[in-house]
């Protein structure tokens, strides 16, 4: 399977697109092999009709359950273009996701865009790539995304019957080394609030919203006062859209990311003020930008940068993301189930919240020491002391 181009005239001006791609006939040859029949189809104005024409043709033949395979001469190239190109269109998937596998492509992949599929041996893909790949001083996160990428690419051309063998399939992704990240301690946070409340009334909310319910920047840049809901005697908010690559998607990131976030009563006043202030339809976006509209990253990112600012941080303390944690911090310091705290979040397993987000705020070690005293030297800790006194 492949697509290429041919000139039509003497003079090599004008152009037009083939595309080829090889059919299992049902036959087989005198060693048991099934034997193989090229299709090719021309005469395309431009490349992308080929390719359009081609997705069609594997598409029409699949479902009618003739097999179609791929030439052991093609090249990664095309594997991964396929791929990409099927990311783009009717894959769905995010358009972050797309720059990021093109950017992989484009800058990592390069050694590996020529070479047929039928030479990708663990041998050589570990001599000719990865070791090539740190030896230009890549991180292990890079190595990584190039690998999900490899690994889904292949899986696609499985997926339509061209091959039978993910080369890749082997390679396991890097353990990276999490980075610490700073955390306000609750002293810090109820301060840089009130600085918020004070200074950045239009941020307040959005600020809230990021440190005392989990939930990621794209969704709750997406959210609407219809989605702010009472159930049974406390309110939560319906997480099921976000807004990312400055483009709304009627869909969060991943499945478990759509969900029910339940809020405290503090946070549904301020939100219900927000609304107030700013006159905020029941149907319209609850963050608006100056000049109508969504809010987007960017936007999030420098009013935080300021109130950073304000407070006395260096702008690059903290990311918006780290809010998040900040947010798995809180519960745990609460005795919070972990389990509870992951669904909030949005997280499909516990674990993902405890590797990636939960480093403890500094009081959680002072008040476990407290107790570890006053179980082991009979000492008592300032809530005995605060409960015999009541």
């Amino acid at each position: 399977m492949a697509v290429g181009s041919y000139y039509t005239n003497i003079r090599k001006t004008k152009m037009k697109w083939w595309f080829v791609v090889y059919v299992l006939t049902g036959l087989y040859d005198i060693h048991g092999k099934p034997k193989k029949q090229q299709v090719r189809r021309k005469g395309f104005p431009t490349k992308k009709a080929a390719e359009e024409a081609e997705r069609a043709f594997l598409s029409e033949h699949n479902d009618k359950g003739v097999p179609v395979i791929i030439s052991p001469d093609i090249t990664t190239k095309f594997i991964i273009n396929s791929f990409i190109d099927f990311a783009k269109n009717e894959g769905g998937y995010a358009k972050g996701t797309v720059k990021n596998y093109e950017d992989y492509r484009n800058k990592h992949l390069q050694v590996l865009m020529e070479v047929p599929i039928k030479n990708l041996t663990p041998d050589f893909i570990q001599k000719a790539w990865v070791r090539k790949l740190y030896q230009a001083g890549v991180s292990d996160h890079v190595y990584n995304g190039c690998l999900k990428l490899l690994k889904r690419a292949f899986a696609y051309s499985i997926s339509l019957k061209q091959l039978k063998i993910n080369p890749f399939e082997d390679f396991k992704p890097r353990k990276i080394r999490q980075k610490l990240r700073n955390r306000f301690s609750t002293a810090e946070l109820k301060h840089v609030i009130d600085v918020c409340q004070k200074e950045m009334p239009e941020f307040y909310c959005v600020f809230v919203l990021a440190c005392l319910t989990g939930m990621r920047l794209g969704e709750y840049s997406a959210i609407r006062p219809c989605d702010i809901r009472q159930r049974g005697e406390h309110y939560v908010i319906y997480v099921d859209k976000q807004i990312t690559m400055n483009e709304y998607k009627e869909r969060t990131k991943t499945d478990t990311s759509t969900r029910i976030v339940d809020i405290s009563d503090n946070v549904y006043e301020i939100l219900q003020w927000h609304i107030n202030k700013y006159r905020v339809k029941f149907n319209d976006f609850l963050f608006r930008a100056e000049k109508g509209g969504m809010i987007y990253a960017k936007w999030v990112e420098r009013r935080f940068a300021k109130l950073l600012e304000l407070c006395g941080y260096d702008e690059h303390f903290m990311r918006v993301h780290d809010l998040r944690g900040q947010y798995v911090d809180i519960m745990h310091l609460c005795g919070t189930p972990l389990a509870y705290t992951s669904r909030q979040v949005g997280h499909s397993n516990p674990k993902i919240t405890i590797q990636t987000y939960t480093q403890i705020l500094d009081e959680l070690p002072v008040e476990a020491n407290k107790r570890m005293d006053s179980i082991i030297f009979n000492e008592k800790d300032d809530k005995s002391d605060n409960d015999g006194k009541s």
